[in-house]
């Protein structure tokens, strides 16, 4: 049976008296979704394509989505990362279907390249294999469905990821509430710091002209993002979807006794759960090094077992 979201084979087995199908795509990832929502994405190829790229990104950080009607709400509105970065999400999935090779000929509109790209068409795949062969990564073939990587796309795609993580800076987000700070001291900026990286809160910077002017800057120097929500703060929401905007990626956390009033655009993400400063050293820690390996401070950082 096709799968609901790339529309191509899958495995997929409804839960038992519950109307919810669980999927197992070799494309897409792992994921459920509501009897419901299979009805409004089967009518809606655009919205089916961006819940392809998100089940895919969520499945390669462990995370096994559910598809419901709030989902398709939040998804509706969601920024797709820019263009670059879908390039380069493109550039990394032919080197993974060409298992590492220097060299190889690709078919352009590949359906695992059209996902991981969160692509919507054909077309889109086309689009990204151009810019690429502008940029030396792949080569024509004189072939319309084919082109070949070459051995300076391993090189360029090395570069990308490099300058993505060369910054040392984590960019933190959350309420700077007095009854927070431990949260940051003792627990967010102890997790940052053992993965090899360096956290920054733009309320302990000294800086002059706008605060959203030095949070934008900030954030783009910045590797990636670590976002609380507890107390769920308007500010807190923003820098989050900028980070969305510029493909930089961004970890979710809040407090327990919070996570029930999370906005419904951000549910959909697998979110650290805290009770204590102290409970969250070690799956933020962990999570960290999962995504982006050792930062360079600390090399050779290694999880929290």
């Amino acid at each position: 049976m096709p799968c609901f979201l790339c529309r191509e084979t899958a495995a997929n087995t409804p839960a038992p008296a519950t109307r919810t199908f669980t999927v197992e795509c070799a494309i897409c990832g792992s994921y459920r979704i509501t009897s419901e929502a299979v009805g409004i994405v089967e009518r809606d190829p655009a919205l089916a394509a961006k819940l392809a790229g998100w089940v895919h990104e969520n499945t390669r950080m462990g995370v096994e989505p559910l598809i419901k009607q709030d989902t398709l709400d939040w998804i509706a509105t969601y920024q797709l990362p820019n263009t670059k970065r879908r390039a380069e999400l493109y550039l990394g999935a032919v080197i993974e279907k060409l298992q590492g090779a220097l060299i190889g000929r690709f078919p352009i509109s590949d359906p695992a390249l059209r996902v991981a790209s969160w692509s919507r068409s054909n077309e889109d795949c086309l689009a990204l294999a151009n810019y690429l062969e502008k940029l030396g990564a792949i080569e024509d073939v004189n072939n319309t469905q084919e082109k070949r990587l070459v051995a300076e796309g391993h090189i360029i795609f090395e570069e990308i990821s490099a300058k993505r993580a060369l910054s040392t800076q984590v960019f933190v987000a959350m309420s700077f509430h007095a009854d927070l700070t431990s949260l940051f001291e003792n627990g967010i900026a102890l997790a940052i710091r053992g993965a090899g990286y360096e956290p920054l809160r733009v309320d302990r910077t000294d800086y002059d002209g706008k605060i959203d002017d030095e949070i934008i800057a900030q954030i783009r120097r910045s590797a990636f993002v670590v976002t609380d929500f507890t107390q769920h703060r308007g500010g807190v929401y923003y820098e989050a979807g900028f980070a969305h905007g510029l493909g930089r990626r961004v970890i979710f956390t809040c407090r327990n006794d919070d996570l029930a009033n999370l906005h419904f655009d951000v549910r959909q993400y697998n979110t650290i759960e805290w009770t204590t400063p102290a409970s969250i050293v070690k799956p933020l820690q962990n999570r960290i090094l999962a995504l982006f390996g050792a930062g360079p401070l600390i090399p050779d950082a290694k999880p929290i077992i």
